[in-house]
């Protein structure tokens, strides 16, 4: 949820990744999220870009 909510402020897919895994490193995602996240990603960057 974290994740999508950087995503839509503005950061990256990694960026977002980098932040969430230095604020918890023991937070993991499943494939499904990861990939979620990562289309978040896209779709907005070609909405907004």
């Amino acid at each position: 949820m974290l994740a999508a909510y950087l995503i839509d402020t503005g950061l990256s897919f990694d960026e977002a990744m980098q932040m969430i895994q230095t604020t918890n490193p023991k937070a993991e995602l499943r494939e499904a999220q990861t990939n979620f996240l990562q289309q978040l990603a896209g779709e907005l960057l070609s909405n907004h870009g």
